[in-house]
This record gives C-alpha cells, structure tokens and sequence, in this order.
C-alpha cells in the first residue's frame, strides 16, 4: 500500500488524499533539501572562506487529481481545496503515513501554480490539481513529541540517555518541576552546559527552558525570567541533541519525590 497524504488546515480539519476521491499522482521535493554555503572573503583572497552551510526553504510540488460522481460535489471538492490554501500566512500542514509505520509532517504554505483549468471536452466530475508550496522550515517532522523523564533517583550526578532518532539535530524544551538547589545540566555527548546554579528552584515552581531557535529562554513560574541566573560559559545559543543517542549529566542538591526533569522534542528528518 502506497503511502498517505493528508492535508490539515490552520484550524486543524483533515482531508485525506485517498484513492476514492482525491488520487494522488505525484510528489517532488521530500528527499534532500537544498543548502547554501556561508562564506567570506578578505582583501586579496582569491575564492573565500568557508563558514558555515545552512538548509534553504524547501519546494513541494504535488499532483493530484479530484474525482467524484456528480459535478456538484466536484465543485464542493475544489471549493475546500481552495479554503486550505487561502490560508497564506499561517499555511497547512502536510502529514505523510508511510508503509512502514512511521509518520512525518511539514508545514506548508501554497506558493504556485493551482489554476484549476477546465477541459470541457474530458470527464467533467473529475480535475487534474498541480501546485507548488514552500516550506521555510525546511525539515520534517514526526507530529509525535519524544518525551524523556528523569525524577528524584537519576538527578543524582547519574547520567541519563536520550535517544534523538531523527536525522537532524533537535533543540528540545525542557521543563524542571523543584524542589532542586543549584541545578544544571550537560549534554557530556556535545560537551554543552546549562547551568543556571545560582537559582534555587522552590518547591512547587517550574522553570521551562525552551531551546528553540528564535525562542531561547528560561522562565520561572514563580520568578518570570531567570535568563540573568544562566552562568556566561553556558551553551543557551547552541545546546541540542545529536541524531544519536546523547548523554545527559545532572545536578542539583535537595531533590524530592516531586522533582522531575522533562525533556520534550520532535524528532528532525532531513528528508524522507
């Protein structure tokens, strides 16, 4: 069985692209996407100096085609597809069932080439759809959150693992529940360090660290934001966990039945 595409609109309503009505006849733009090289050049420097590389928006062409038994219900067909694709700014989302088991997802927003055009001579109770989007966040994802839990016997210098089964790096937010004094946190696999020690998490507070790029923060329930406690030589900007397992080293003194640590992230997938 071939895989299933489902498109979810800005208010979470799904439309299936099954074999009955909607038949997908096919999708470019899901394997590798394109990458530009950073780079800089000095006085007198033939050629440049290499930075660094980053993920270009990636291109999604898609064909597909609409068949029904009436051309009433035809022309609801094209109706609620052009309602998904109105929604230029905040776009849709494209799900991905694959044979395998395995489900990825990517945020889309309509770029081109959806005119519809009728030929009058064909079967009317049927249309041919061809259309590219753009996703500017070019990975895809698996829409089910990873989700690793660590309480009161593992915050004892015990290193915990967590397994990024993605393909691409993942920026995770992380949530403590205290009570915990002088904590922090290393990824011993990155040799990258959160310590925000000089801030003693109370009982009942919960501190969230959210490490997603463009969204880099620590807050306190109890204290609003503690980013000023997060020591200087701490990785805020660049802490993540490899595609690969990653080992996490705690720390934190006073830790109780109700303390826990949680990381949550959605695995990255270069392509598929």
């Amino acid at each position: 069985m071939p895989e299933i595409y489902t498109f979810i609109d800005y208010y979470g309503n799904e439309t299936d692209l099954l074999l009955e009505h909607w038949r997908v006849m096919s999708v470019d733009g899901l394997g590798m996407s394109d990458v530009g090289h950073l780079g800089s050049r000095y006085a007198q420097q033939d050629g440049e100096t290499y930075l660094g590389t980053r993920l270009k928006p990636r291109i999604i062409t898609m064909s597909f085609q609409l068949v029904y038994d009436t051309e009433s219900e035809l022309w609801d067909a094209r109706d609620g597809l052009l309602r998904i694709m109105q929604h230029f700014a905040h776009g849709f989302h494209l799900r991905i069932a694959l044979p395998n088991g395995d489900t990825r997802q990517i945020d889309l927003r309509f770029q081109s080439g959806l005119t519809l055009p009728r030929d009058l001579s064909q079967n009317l109770t049927q249309q041919v759809c061809v259309m590219q989007c753009i996703a500017h966040e070019p990975l895809l994802y698996d829409p089910d959150p990873e989700v690793y839990s660590y309480g009161e016997a593992e915050i004892v210098q015990t290193p915990g693992v967590i397994a990024n089964v993605g393909s691409w790096v993942a920026y995770p937010i992380i949530t403590v529940t205290g009570p915990l004094i002088q904590p922090w946190l290393e990824n011993t696999t990155t040799g990258e360090v959160l310590d925000f020690s000089a801030f003693d998490i109370a009982g009942g507070d919960v501190v969230t660290i959210d490490l997603t790029p463009g969204h880099k923060s620590i807050t306190s329930v109890a204290a609003g934001n503690i980013l000023p406690y997060l020591t200087t030589d701490s990785d805020l900007a660049t802490w993540h966990l490899d595609p690969l397992d990653n080992w996490i080293q705690f720390w934190g003194a006073g830790a109780t039945y109700d303390t826990l640590i949680e990381f949550s992230f959605n695995a990255l997938y270069i392509g598929i």
